[in-house]
């Protein structure tokens, strides 16, 4: 569990937040963006309400993307709520699985380890998680634990017996 789990349409959402955020950004910046009073001639009715329905159009736009921003921060709370809640149903499956079974990377470092695991190793998941595997073989099998996991970079399937420590 040690990456983030992204689907395309989290992605996107990302992207539409930055959006927004620059949006906000850009709008902060609105009184140097308004056109200033000319100083060789006194302020007009004419300019003023210029000016003024340029703020009102400004400002309808930033509350509009204010409340974009919040939607769609709000289904990321979501989202997440809802990731969260997967993995802990993944967690809890992963747990009652029978067979002890150790979840590790590419270089052979344990991820996690479930109960059946854990039990069988005598120890708790603070102390196998983010330990290379070879560290729980016995010596005479770690240059086969080695060779699957090279072999793991070939065939995304390998079978090898080890013995535990």
């Amino acid at each position: 569990m040690g990456e983030i789990i992204r689907s395309p349409s989290s992605d996107n959402r990302t992207i539409r937040v930055r959006a927004l955020v620059e949006y906000l950004e850009r709008h902060r910046e609105l009184p140097e963006r308004i056109p200033p009073i000319p100083s060789d001639l006194p302020a007009t009715a004419t300019h003023m309400k210029e000016v003024l329905e340029r703020l009102s159009i400004e400002h309808e736009e930033l509350i509009v993307a204010e409340e974009e921003l919040r939607v769609q921060m709000e289904t990321m709370v979501l989202w997440e709520e809802e990731q969260a809640r997967e993995r802990t149903r993944y967690r809890e499956l992963f747990d009652l699985l029978p067979e002890a079974t150790l979840i590790t990377d590419r270089r052979g470092v344990v991820r996690e380890a479930n109960v059946a695991a854990l039990r069988l190793l005598a120890t708790e998941e603070r102390f196998v998680e983010s330990k290379p595997l070879a560290a729980l073989v016995r010596s005479p099998d770690i240059a086969a634990l080695l060779a699957g996991l090279a072999e793991l970079a070939v065939r995304h399937e390998v079978e090898r017996t080890v013995r535990l420590r």
